[in-house]
């Protein structure tokens, strides 16, 4: 599977986890309500803003929620570790 489909496998545990909207979780994620729709609807994202997003839903996994067994977990990051990588 390619990294943008794994983000929004991610995105949807992730969002009904935490019983939020896709524009909610898009929000927390990326800072943008309308880029997962984005992404959903074919768009494309750049390598590192997908492997941030990947740091961010580890440092941020809703308790109880089951990250998937086929999607390799990134180490959670400080956000300052994150944003020497970008």
């Amino acid at each position: 599977m390619n990294p943008i489909n794994n983000l929004l496998r991610l995105v949807s545990v992730f969002a009904s986890a935490r019983k939020v909207s896709d524009a909610r979780a898009s929000t927390l994620i990326f800072g943008d309500g309308t880029r997962v729709k984005h992404l959903r609807s074919g768009g494309d994202m750049g390598v590192k803003r997908v492997e941030r997003a990947m740091v961010w839903l580890s440092g941020n996994w809703p308790e109880g929620a089951i990250w998937p067994d086929d999607i390799s977990r990134p180490a959670p990051h400080s956000p300052s570790e994150v944003e020497e990588a970008a």
